[in-house]
């Protein structure tokens, strides 16, 4: 696993995140296929936003650790 911190700015007109529209995000990748990403203007992401034992169980939903 490989994680990468990224300007928002360089990450804007790439077509495989068009869909992440708020900074911060989390993207996820499987074989150069962006498979899951966090949104922070969906309620369902909250508890992924703040807190670490929300944001480790919205992980380990995708990836197996």
């Amino acid at each position: 696993m490989k994680f990468y911190e990224i300007a928002f700015s360089d990450l804007e007109n790439l077509p495989f995140v068009a869909d992440v529209r708020f900074y911060p995000s989390f993207l996820i990748f499987k074989k150069g296929k962006l498979v899951d990403f966090l949104e922070a203007d969906n309620d369902d992401h909250a508890a992924a936003y703040t807190s670490l034992d929300g944001f480790q169980n919205w992980l380990t939903e995708q990836v197996i650790l």
